[in-house]
Formats: C-alpha cells, structure tokens, sequence
C-alpha cells in the first residue's frame, strides 16, 4: 500500500497540467523574493520603526505565498486524481464506499447486484442495474423499490 505522501508524488509527477504547476512554482519563487526585497528594504531606511514595521509584515507576506502556494496545488491535484479515476473508469469517490463515519454507518455503501428474483420485476419495467444504481428511463435510483414505484406510477398514466 503507498503512503499518501507517495500517492501525493505520483499524481505531481503525472499531471495533466504541468504548466499550471510550473506557473504556481515561478510565482511562489517571485513571491518569496519581493519579500526577501521588501524586509531588506526596510534595513535601508534609517528609521527602526519602519523595521519594526516592515519585517514582520514580509514574514506575513512569505506566510501567505505558502498558503496560495498549497492551495494552487491542492486544485490542480483535485482535478488530476478526478481526471485519472475517470480515466480507469472508476467514480474518484470511489474510496468513499469504504469509509464509515462515527457509530459504524457507511458513507456511501456500495451497490449489490440485485437478487434473481428481482429481476423478474426489473424486466417488467424496463429497469436496469448499472452496477451503481436502478435505472428507470433517464432516472437512477439508489433503491429498486424507488425504481419500481415510479416505474408502476408511470404506467398507470399511460
């Protein structure tokens, strides 16, 4: 299993957006700088005040560029782990299916494929199971018993 720092490096190393990476690194680096240029700015002038001042405001200018730095990487790692679960034709909300929250409810249970004496009914109305939900026309439902009522429903108006 890897690590998720691993994981983390993988994805950076794929990414479908190279540019937009290269971009946040350069502009990282010209953040820092102005900084750096601002604090040693401020060691020119002749007042300690203005030191006093100004220093601290550039090690909240460099605190900044980090945050925007982490952010700009965490979308364009968002969209290329979206890109690459749909590339493997899996939901990049996949892993979710796994995960319980506090008292042992599941998040997003997985799908069982429907028992054979339901399709019988699936049949009779035109329902199918796409390994994720009960489709009916245009419409997906998370329960065959949903599936079936609107099924029925319809029926009776036509």
């Amino acid at each position: 299993m890897t690590t998720p720092a691993a994981r983390l490096s993988e994805i950076r190393a794929s990414s479908c957006y190279p540019a937009f990476r290269m971009f946040i690194q350069i502009s990282s680096v010209l953040g820092y700088l102005a900084c750096a240029v601002f604090a040693f700015a401020s060691f020119a002038g002749e007042s300690p005040g203005a030191i006093l001042l100004v220093v601290p405001l550039a090690i909240l200018c460099a605190l900044l560029v980090r945050v925007v730095k982490e952010m700009s990487l965490m979308l364009a790692d968002i969209a290329d782990t979206t890109i690459s679960g749909y590339a493997r034709n899996t939901s990049p909300l996949a892993s979710l299916q796994s995960i319980e929250v506090k008292g042992g409810t599941p998040m997003a249970a997985k799908q069982v494929e429907p028992a054979p004496s339901d399709s019988e009914q699936m049949a009779k109305h035109g329902i199918r199971f796409d390994g994720e939900k009960y489709c009916f026309r245009e419409y997906r439902y998370d329960r065959l018993s949903d599936a079936i009522s609107y099924a029925e429903l319809q029926s009776k108006r036509s």
